[in-house]
């Protein structure tokens, strides 16, 4: 790996190197390889900035400390309000003393004992008294046939079968494989589910239980056609993909603001939203920031003030997460990645050696099509010749196969030379002249 990282960061590196190259070399550089990814966050590409934020998280997977889930009750029966800091207790009175998660998760305990013990005294039922001694009734029956929301659903599936017809009858498998999943006996929801196929195999549900079996070749089956029922959401094919995608990274960073702007200084789950807001920030801004990312600082300021409630009011240790690597790694060395790299990565978004390929077959790639030729994947490096990047030349580009195995797929190996060769089909190639230089400068 460390032949491959250093051959292609010197093709990136070339004042000759060929439009799409820095966008394909980042996505092998972007998960081994430090300052590189950093540097291309401020690529204008959105698509470059995206693939190497993704591969700086994935950097930091291994060895990560996991994130606190919920908070120890003693924390706060023990906590002593007066301890805290002035500048602390400054950003408390500013919000509302009494609106900030400390003071409200007391409350809500103390409101909670009060239910509990009200609910030994009567159960949780309203009482009736008694029109001549106006004492409440404690023995009065609803004459309801169950007591929770599962009990019911084996009722309601029994009044759908009188009925006697053909939906109704889906609809009582539905729920009394339902109450089966619920109870935790999925052989005898699988079991329901099988009955109502030969019934009906175009619902969707009765597959979705049998998905739910441990046996895995059996949960792929199920869930290929239930993929195929006519009830299911149809496919879009690939449109909107890339757009939804920037849809959602700009909802979730504008969320994060809302969440900083309106949530409690003290909340709990400040730090981890404070993590997302810094790096989807630096992703969707790009090119906007400096390299100092002073628009930045109210954020690092405000996740100074969240890691200072954790660590002086919830008397909790700063946890080495996977986001809080990944963040610190990247205002660490953004300024160092931009001057190594500067010169290189904005090239990248030059689309003008792009060129589109156009599908001819494209009812193949159709949802059903798909369905029809998956198959568990094999022993070995069998899959089909697939390519990293949607927006290729053929005639420049050869094609290596992905293999099942690894997960993450191989890239697209890209040369500018005219000698370098592809078939119709994006495989063998002859040796060119350009292979033979690499040879000689790897030896």
């Amino acid at each position: 790996m460390t032949r491959v990282i250093k051959q292609v960061t010197l093709q990136m590196k070339k004042p000759t190197a060929i439009n799409f190259l820095p966008t394909q070399g980042a996505a092998i550089v972007s998960t081994p390889a430090f300052h590189c990814p950093e540097a291309v966050l401020k690529n204008p590409s959105s698509e470059n900035r995206s693939a190497c934020l993704n591969g700086v998280i994935r950097l930091f997977r291994l060895g990560a400390d996991e994130e606190l889930r919920a908070l120890d009750p003693n924390i706060f029966i023990n906590m002593d309000t007066r301890q805290f800091p002035d500048h602390l207790i400054s950003l408390l009175m500013d919000y509302g003393m009494f609106r900030g998660e400390v003071f409200t998760t007391i409350v809500a305990a103390r409101d909670l004992q009060a239910a509990m013990l009200t609910a030994l005294e009567d159960h949780g039922a309203f009482r009736f008294e008694d029109p001549v001694t106006g004492q409440p009734d404690l023995d009065f029956d609803p004459g309801i046939p169950f007591k929770n929301y599962r009990e019911a659903l084996p009722l309601c599936a029994k009044l759908l079968r009188e009925r006697a017809h053909p939906g109704n009858l889906d609809k009582a498998d539905i729920l009394e494989i339902k109450y089966n999943i619920m109870g935790g006996k999925l052989k005898l929801a699988s079991a329901i589910a099988d009955k109502g196929l030969l019934r009906n195999p175009e619902v969707a549900y009765f597959h979705y239980a049998k998905t739910l079996l441990a046996n895995p070749t059996i949960g792929l089956r199920s869930a290929k056609n239930g993929l195929k029922c006519k009830e299911s959401t149809p496919a879009e094919g690939e449109g909107g993909r890339w757009e939804e995608g920037v849809a959602f990274v700009t909802s979730a960073w504008k969320d994060s603001n809302v969440f900083i702007e309106e949530a409690p200084p003290d909340n709990r789950y400040m730090s981890q939203v404070l993590y997302w807001n810094i790096l989807l920030g630096i992703v969707i801004r790009g090119p906007e920031l400096s390299d100092d990312l002073k628009e930045i600082q109210p954020s690092l300021q405000k996740l100074s003030q969240a890691d200072d409630f954790k660590t002086k009011v919830y008397r909790l240790s700063i946890l080495k997460t996977q986001l809080r690597k990944a963040q610190e790694a990247v205002i660490k060395r953004f300024a160092g990645a931009v001057a190594e790299w500067g010169n290189v990565s904005p090239d990248s978004n030059s689309d003008s050696g792009y060129k589109e390929v156009q599908n001819e077959d494209r009812d193949e790639l159709t949802l059903n099509r798909f369905l029809d030729d998956l198959h568990l994947p094999d022993k070995g490096c069998a899959a089909k010749t697939t390519s990293a990047y949607p927006k290729v030349n053929t005639n420049r580009v050869v094609r290596e196969p992905e293999c099942s195995a690894e997960e993450v797929p191989t890239t697209a190996l890209t040369s500018p030379q005219k000698n370098l060769s592809v078939n119709s089909k994006g495989g063998e190639i002859g040796p060119g002249e350009d292979d033979k230089r690499m040879k000689e400068e790897e030896n």
